[in-house]
């Protein structure tokens, strides 16, 4: 009888947390800033109604937020903006930490389901949002962190919001509001999959697809390729994201099954030399060196094998699999106790730990012996070394986000007294919020270095070439912008927007190339050329 009633209890327990549940039976510290907090950071209430969140259903709620950029937000004065969401408890092992992460749908109205766009922080409308806790995370920056070099380099990552909750009116802490990985234009800018588009160029894009736990539901497919660690039967689950599985038919179903099949069957098989059906055929590199130079620099133990997304453009879009976006760094930048996780050094796509179920795919080891994959990554890494990624730039960015959160931090740790707890899976406790900011510094410091001198690799052309050789114009007759090029590399040009969106895009390998801004508005444009060593931008007045 125990071994059928204790999962049960436990099931319970988890499917119905109290929210806020706190660590100190002072009452009085939940409501000290019920209505005299002032702070840099915008302030979100929600008011549930007396009902508790739970893991699914979502329970409708008042969504209240004050945000006045450039000014002091008091939470005493009426909120800006006030909506009706549908929220739920997310996560997975985060579920069992006291303070919780949250999903939020904003709805039309409380008395309905039915979902609507809003705009909240600037951000491009949207419905879906999450609101992350951070709590293991003594640093509460670390997702912020990650999301924002992704960004840096190009890579689309959400776009992310630091703020002070309130749940009723419990003072929660700080929290990060942040994006999900959903498809439109702003955000993973593939093309929108119908239900009768079954045939024809519209089947070939786009597509979402993840390797995850399946611990929110979702259906895909067993890879025929097992991880390379598989003495316990491990097997590589492939999950539909977009359309996801509720959604996705049939037909659509088998073509991005085949599509990823075929890329696995190339690059497991076909010489790495064949442009025309090995693996490049099917997968864009400079994405995938993208992705693997982020998940390295984080150290994160979960890199490749849980959280990892990628997607498939249509065939119109140039129709190859990309790497993308980054998601979920909670456990990186030593931040775990186990596989290695606290130490600067290792390669965290080797993982060879055989005994995890989840393992990494044999895809990055296998790129990875590619010459070709390995110059693309030594020279893009060059490149970021210098500017976008060079340690400078890199602790800039988290001396920046301490100073953000100076004053909040305090209230958050008065909120949950934890910096001199252990929470899982801390490597050490610090003390204090400085110091655990000074370790995550030292770890970027000592990675960084350590990834210099071990990168694999040799780029034979020099980095700063394509600054030099790189010159735009406006004709004016013909409308459009005309990049011009001292040599015939491959590379490829985007026109992008002042809000980051990709206008359009080719690939080249002209020494002149046109991009048409017929019909654009005048505006500030960029122009950002990438080829195999590195990323230049240019600013453009049309």
């Amino acid at each position: 009888m125990k071994k059928n009633i204790v999962p049960l209890l436990i099931a319970f327990m988890l499917s119905v947390p109290m929210v806020g549940k706190a660590q100190t039976s002072d009452l009085g510290v939940k409501n000290m800033y019920s209505t005299n907090l002032v702070t840099n950071l915008p302030i979100i209430q929600i008011d549930t109604r007396g009902q508790y969140i739970s893991d699914d259903p979502k329970i409708p709620a008042t969504f209240k937020v004050w945000d006045k950029p450039g000014s002091l937000n008091d939470f005493s004065l009426s909120p800006q903006y006030v909506f009706t969401v549908g929220i739920e408890v997310r996560g997975s092992s985060s579920q069992t930490f006291p303070k919780q992460s949250f999903g939020l749908e904003f709805r039309s109205n409380s008395d309905n389901n039915l979902d609507t766009n809003v705009t909240v922080f600037g951000f491009p409308t949207e419905e879906d949002f999450v609101l992350i806790a951070n709590y293991s995370d003594k640093t509460l920056m670390r997702n912020a962190l990650l999301y924002t070099l992704s960004n840096k380099i190009g890579r689309y990552a959400p776009r992310t919001q630091f703020c002070e909750l309130y749940i009723n009116n419990d003072y929660m802490g700080v929290y990060l509001f942040a994006e999900k990985v959903k498809r439109d234009n702003y955000r993973v800018n593939i093309s929108k999959l119908e239900p009768e588009e079954v045939s024809g160029p519209d089947l070939t894009g786009g597509y979402i697809l993840k390797i995850d736990k399946n611990t929110g539901g979702g259906d895909g497919w067993i890879s025929p390729f097992p991880p390379l660690s598989n003495n316990s039967g491990q097997q590589l689950f492939i999950q539909y994201h977009y359309p996801d599985y509720e959604d996705i038919n049939e037909s659509q179903e088998n073509y991005i099954r085949g599509y990823v099949t075929k890329f696995e069957n190339a690059l497991a098989y076909l010489p790495f030399s064949d442009t025309v059906s090995g693996y490049r055929a099917y997968m864009d590199v400079e994405s995938a060196v993208d992705y693997f130079i982020l998940q390295e620099i984080a150290k994160n133990i979960d890199s490749y094998r849980l959280s990892t997304f990628f997607y498939k453009q249509s065939d119109q879009k140039g129709g190859k699999l990309h790497f993308g976006p980054i998601w979920d760094y909670d456990l990186a930048l030593k931040n775990a106790n186990y596989y290695n996780g606290e130490a600067y050094w290792g390669w965290i796509y080797e993982f060879p730990y055989p005994d995890d179920w989840f393992q990494p795919p044999f895809w990055w080891p296998k790129m990875l012996s590619d010459p070709y994959f390995q110059q693309v990554l030594k020279c893009k890494w060059s490149a970021y070394r210098q500017n976008l990624l060079s340690t400078q730039n890199i602790l800039h960015m988290v001396d920046s986000i301490q100073d953000d959160l100076s004053t909040a931090q305090t209230r958050n740790f008065v909120r949950w007294p934890i910096l001199s707890e252990w929470v899982w899976p801390n490597p050490q406790v610090m003390g204090s919020y400085n110091a655990e900011v000074e370790v995550l510094r030292n770890f970027i410091d000592d990675r960084l270095a350590w990834l210099d001198i071990n990168m694999p690799g040799k780029c034979t052309t020099p980095v700063a070439s394509i600054e030099r050789s790189f010159d735009i114009r406006l004709n004016f007759a013909e409308n459009q912008i005309v990049c011009n090029f001292q040599d015939h590399a491959a590379r490829r040009i985007e026109l992008i927007d002042i809000t980051g969106k990709i206008i359009s895009s080719v690939e080249s390998q002209s020494a002149e190339t046109g991009i048409s801004i017929q019909g654009l508005p005048p505006m500030v444009y960029i122009v950002r050329v990438q080829d195999p060593t590195g990323v230049v931008s240019r600013k453009i007045v049309w």
